[in-house]
């Protein structure tokens, strides 16, 4: 077993907070000084704790359970049952969120088709529009609370054992990574949680940022922490503009090409250079953005692509589109074809995972165990010497916060 400061300064950690759900009273999330929230202990975690920590961290464990037909499958994109390209039926909803609000509508029509009874997902911290949480809705409004992406640290599963705890049909939607450790968790439920985790949504992820992206376009606004007064990273269109409104009333902007043209300014962390499944294999049902080239060249209404991955997602979506809660424009696309012209990135960083990996092992440290997620399709062999000059220089470590 991995010590909870072995597991983050080795780099696998991602910030997912499942931790501190299995061991409250020991761990808390706190955020570290390069930007990251990690998890900060009382006491060192060990025994039962430590083992269900290491048995369920997504850092350390990602596993597919192949449920689709053997045709159905690509090494590359994983499981896919159906792939379309629509967006949410509400225009409101549509318009407001971070794309074509395909999630949004998704998580609000499982509440209101009486599939579940709570959503648990992200959303921004009350009166601080820096920083995002776990939250758990019941009400379609408060699900549309969590649009609009959120580039930075977040801990979506600091709740999970509370929801599995009060046996409440729910949903999850969060990142790739998340789901994965929801899987896990689901996969031990014998451990005494009777839990009732209905549906896993994932958006498609080119990977989580330190909260250093985010206070360096502030600085470039001149504008410091704690005079922002609110903070939308997208919607309001598609993409929509990163929109800062100050204290004092001024309103700062970037376009979402201005935002990421510089891929060395994406601060991402360490876990995310070395995933496999940005593409939420995990899941049932994964939204993803469907720009040819993989970036927007213009405002447009609001599309996603849409997976659906397993029999449960394919159901969902069935009955969404049949309600006109999704729209669907485009269906029963060629899978390759097509997610290779919309998230190329994708496809060049699950073929560049195994020399990472590679790298990684080769220096000593622990690696991510994919299963079922066969990006070792791609191994070479080789390991990737960009990779091992990061390490020898330290950028996968994280500093340790500290509990209080």
């Amino acid at each position: 077993m991995l010590s909870i400061q072995e597991i983050v300064e080795s780099g696998l950690c991602i910030g997912c907070g499942l931790c501190a759900a299995i061991a409250p009273d020991d761990i808390v999330i706190r955020s570290t000084t390069n930007g990251a929230e990690r998890p900060a202990e009382r006491v060192p975690v060990t025994g039962d704790a430590l083992a269900e920590i290491n048995r369920v961290c997504p850092g350390l464990h990602v596993e597919v359970e192949p449920t689709a037909p053997e045709e159905d499958h690509s090494a590359l994109w994983g499981q896919v049952r159906r792939l379309a390209k629509g967006h949410a039926g509400d225009p409101t909803v549509r318009f407001e969120s971070a794309t074509g609000g395909v999630l949004t509508a998704l998580g609000q029509f499982m509440l209101t088709s009486g599939r579940v009874e709570q959503v648990l997902h992200v959303g921004p911290v009350p009166g601080d529009p820096l920083n995002w949480q776990a939250k758990v809705s019941t009400t379609p409004a408060e699900v549309a609370e969590g649009s609009r992406s959120r580039y930075g640290p977040v801990a979506p599963l600091t709740r999970l054992v509370e929801v599995l705890d009060s046996g409440i049909p729910t949903a999850v939607v969060a990142k790739p990574c998340d789901i994965a450790g929801v899987r896990s968790m689901l996969r031990g439920l014998a451990i005494g949680h009777p839990g009732d985790v209905r549906y896993v949504l994932a958006m498609a992820c080119g990977g989580a940022s330190l909260l250093t992206k985010t206070t360096d376009m502030l600085d470039s606004f001149g504008v410091a922490p704690d005079q922002v007064k609110s903070l939308s990273y997208r919607g309001y269109g598609n993409p929509g503009p990163t929109r800062v409104v100050a204290d004092d009333g001024s309103t700062h902007e970037l376009t979402y090409q201005q935002l990421w043209e510089d891929e060395g300014t994406w601060d991402l962390q360490w876990r995310c250079k070395v995933c496999a499944d940005g593409m939420g294999e995990v899941a049932d049902i994964v939204s993803l953005d469907c720009w040819p080239g993989g970036g927007p060249t213009v405002e447009d209404d609001g599309f996603n692509g849409i997976i659906a991955r397993t029999i449960e997602g394919a159901e969902l979506l069935d009955a969404a589109i049949a309600e006109r809660v999704i729209v669907i424009t485009d269906d029963d696309l060629p899978v390759h074809e097509t997610l290779e012209l919309w998230q190329p990135h994708q496809s060049r960083r699950k073929r560049a995972v195994p020399q990472r990996l590679a790298a990684m092992a080769a220096s000593g440290l622990p690696v991510t165990a994919y299963t079922g997620v066969h990006f070792d399709r791609f191994t070479t062999g080789s390991v990737d010497d960009g990779t091992m000059v990061r390490i020898e220089r330290g950028a996968n470590r994280d500093p340790q916060p500290r509990f209080s």
